[in-house]
């Protein structure tokens, strides 16, 4: 297959060359590889460690905006894209002025590059496919995504390999974490979501495909296979819930047949009975959740923590900033499992903390517009966007449980989730519209 990304003579603008949107789709498919190999580059002061993913999403950031800022007209689809990418920055920004309200020991200009590097560069993401979109870089995508799950299983599978990375540093030496598959990351929940948001992109850009072929059919059962597996071995409990929340709403909203939706509740009861059966770390989980609900240690704990997070807010509503809340914690932890929280194992208390419950209301807006991005206002959903949307779903689960998608991993692979609704041959009427008025 030749590896060209689109190089055609024809820029819309009439400023940008053709290695101008060549390296632009260039950086988009490395943004997830990237994000998994955490490989860091400079230090920088009140800025910490820049990754080479880092670097890629700041140099797509430039192009994309840079791209943005010169179109003759504007569109509802990219407006909407663009407006994901504010709305993340904004997030940053209001938990800089919660650290100023709350004066903490940690400033705002390393609050706000905190949550840049963990949540608002990969924001970029959907503005970039939808300004960058060709036939190639759809073609490309569903191969690079699924390769990313398969190489977390290889890592996954032979935890040697792990060795010559530079991320191994920094796995927590945990007894609980440590018989937990993590593949390239150091949080094993960390991959069961990044394979949940890659697998619904992989089936959503192959079910997108005007000829069904053989390697077409390989391609899904690839990408669901290995995303499976990498649940298992991660025994992710927040990624089980999180995959089986998306399955429900698939299989509630879809148009499919009967036998095909059979298939599918087939298949999800086949995976759990392959998982119970050959990882004893995913059956204990598994039985020790079913068998303790609530009051199993690690969600009583999680809930502690987020009932903590809730009282400190109440007492700080502009925010306390994401580095400053163990301090703003300590004094309502007294009688807890813990002295002070650091993260609250959700992304809506962490929120409600760090940038206040303004904050959390740009949150769900950010949610809602990635939402109706998809396509979820179409009267009769495309198949392919339905299941961008029951990844949607799962991300949103996952942040009841973890600070998943601000997460400098889970982030790249959930913001490319969103916007490959706006690639060729995807269907979207929104973005389909919009591109004939503004090529």
């Amino acid at each position: 297959m030749n590896f060209k990304l689109g190089m055609r003579p024809t820029v819309s603008t009439g400023l940008l060359s053709v290695s101008y949107k060549a390296l632009a789709r260039l950086l988009i498919l490395a943004s997830v590889p990237a994000s998994l190999f955490w490989y860091p580059i400079l230090e920088v002061p009140n800025f910490g460690r820049i990754t080479a993913s880092e670097i890629s999403l700041m140099a797509l950031w430039v192009l994309t905006l840079v791209y943005y800022a010169t179109l003759k007209k504007r569109s509802g689809a990219r407006d909407q894209a663009f407006l994901i990418l504010i709305l993340a920055t904004i997030l940053g920004v209001l938990a800089a002025l919660g650290s100023i309200a709350f004066s903490g020991a940690v400033g705002p200009v390393k609050e706000l590059s905190l949550h840049m590097k963990r949540f608002g560069l990969a924001a970029v993401l959907p503005l970039a496919l939808n300004c960058f979109a060709s036939r190639r870089l759809y073609r490309w995508s569903p191969i690079v995504l699924l390769a990313c799950i398969l190489m977390m299983d290889l890592f996954s599978i032979f935890p040697n390999l792990q060795a010559g990375l530079m991320i191994t540093s920094l796995k927590i030496d945990s007894p609980v974490l440590s018989e937990r598959a993590a593949g390239m990351l150091s949080n094993p929940n960390d991959s069961a979501y990044i394979a949940i948001c890659a697998l619904a992109s992989v089936i959503a850009m192959a079910l997108a495909r005007e000829k069904r072929r053989c390697w077409t059919n390989l391609l899904i059962g690839s990408a669901i296979s290995g995303a499976l597996a990498t649940i298992v071995l991660s025994a992710s409990r927040s990624g089980v819930l999180g995959f089986l929340a998306g399955s429900f709403f698939y299989i509630m909203m879809s148009r499919s047949s009967l036998i095909k939706k059979s298939l599918l509740i087939v298949l999800l009861a086949l995976s759990a009975g392959v998982g119970l059966h050959y990882s004893d770390v995913f059956g204990r989980r598994m039985e020790s959740a079913l068998t303790y609900r609530l009051r199993e240690v690690n969600v009583e704990s999680r809930l502690q923590a987020q009932y903590v997070a809730l009282r400190a807010a109440i007492e700080n509503p502009l925010g306390v900033g994401f580095s400053n809340m163990p301090q703003a914690t300590g004094r309502l932890s007294y009688g807890m499992a813990f002295f002070a929280i650091e993260e609250s194992d959700s992304v809506y208390f962490d929120t409600i903390l760090s940038a206040g419950f303004l904050g959390l209301a740009v949150l769900l807006l950010l949610y809602r517009t990635c939402w109706r991005y998809v396509g979820t206002s179409l009267p009769h959903p495309i198949e392919s966007l339905l299941i961008l949307k029951a990844g949607c779903v799962a991300v949103f689960v996952f942040g009841l449980a973890s600070i998943s998608p601000a997460s400098i991993f889970v982030a790249p692979v959930a913001f490319f989730m969103v916007g490959s609704c706006a690639l060729p041959r995807m269907g979207n009427p929104l973005v389909i519209s919009s591109r004939k008025r503004n090529p």
